[in-house]
């Protein structure tokens, strides 16, 4: 392995420790990482709740693990799921109190604690590096 490919796959693994870290809690019922990502979407929609093919889009998975992460995420009482009114395919989904406040227990604030810690001109650097790699700008405002 040359050098680079070594400097490549530290990196790799280094990236990986920081999420691992983040997503310590891997007890029986713990809320996981695809849930996790599921609460940040819901909290991100409009004030009426989406739809779980919006959630599967938004975080970019299909809609079966989404809907077993719903049902999960309602027996936690942190999401709500309704049949739309106008529409009795779709099911709305919306945050409960209780979703909210779990929010504010997000691991990800985790790692963005820890980014913090970078001088600012390297954070934006280190962004819009992970943003080549994706090949796309995050969108979080």
């Amino acid at each position: 392995m040359c050098e680079s490919d070594r400097i490549n796959l530290a990196t790799a693994l280094l990236i990986e420790r920081l999420v691992r870290e983040a997503y310590a809690d891997r007890a029986p019922g713990a809320i996981t990482p695809l849930q996790w990502a599921i609460l940040r979407a819901i909290s991100r929609a409009s004030g009426e709740g989406c739809t779980q093919g919006w959630i599967a889009r938004f975080v970019g998975v299909t809609a079966a693990p989404v809907n077993r992460a719903l049902k999960a995420l309602e027996r936690h009482d942190a999401v709500t799921l309704q049949r739309d009114a106008s529409d009795g395919r779709q099911v709305i989904v919306g945050l409960t109190r209780f979703g909210q406040a779990l929010l504010k227990k997000d691991p990800i604030l985790t790692i963005s604690k820890r980014l913090a810690r970078i001088e600012p001109d390297k954070r934006v650097e280190f962004r819009h590096v992970l943003e080549q790699l994706f090949g796309t700008s995050a969108a979080i405002e």
